[in-house]
C-alpha cells in the first residue's frame, strides 16, 4: 500500500551558507513523524560540515527548539528519524535550544503544531556546497 501522506518538510535546498526552511504548520492532530534528511551532494576538498537540526514551536514560531540534530560531512548520506508527541518528556523543563542539540540526538514528547529545519554550514576550506531535503510521514492522526 502506498504511503500517501508524505510532506517535504525542506525541498532539496543548496547550502553553502547556515539558514533555515520555512515552518510545516498543522502538526498537532498527529501523534508523531517519521522523517528523512537526505544530503545528496556534498563540497569538495577541505573538512566541511553541515549541522541539521529539525525543530519545533510551542508559540506559533516565536521560539525554536531542537527536537533532532545531525551532522553531515564530506559523503553524501540520508539519516531517518522519529519523533512521538506521545512519548513523557520527563519531569525536567525544556528550555529552548536553537542549534544546541548533540548530533545523532532526538528528543522525544510533545511538539506542537510545527516543526521546521535549521543548519548551519561550515566550509572547512572546502569548495562547492550541500544538497539537502528533508520529507516527514505523519503518524497516529486523521
Amino acid at each position: 500500500m502506498p504511503v500517501e501522506n508524505a510532506t517535504t518538510l525542506l525541498a532539496a535546498t543548496t547550502v553553502s551558507a547556515s539558514g533555515a526552511g520555512a515552518a510545516l504548520t498543522g502538526l498537532h492532530r498527529y501523534q508523531g513523524v517519521v522523517g528523512i534528511l537526505n544530503v545528496s551532494a556534498v563540497p569538495t576538498g577541505g573538512a566541511p560540515t553541515l549541522d541539521v537540526y529539525v525543530q519545533a514551536s510551542p508559540d506559533g514560531g516565536t521560539t525554536w527548539r531542537d527536537v533532532a540534530a545531525f551532522q553531515f560531512s564530506t559523503t553524501a548520506a540520508v539519516r531517518v528519524f522519529q519523533l512521538s508527541q506521545l512519548a513523557s518528556p520527563g519531569t525536567a523543563t525544556l528550555a529552548a535550544s536553537d542549534g544546541a542539540l548533540a548530533s545523532n540526538t532526538s528528543v522525544q514528547g510533545p511538539f506542537g503544531d510545527r516543526l521546521r529545519v535549521k543548519y548551519a554550514f561550515a566550509a572547512g576550506g572546502s569548495s562547492g556546497s550541500y544538497t539537502l531535503s528533508a520529507t516527514i510521514v505523519p503518524v497516529g492522526g486523521p
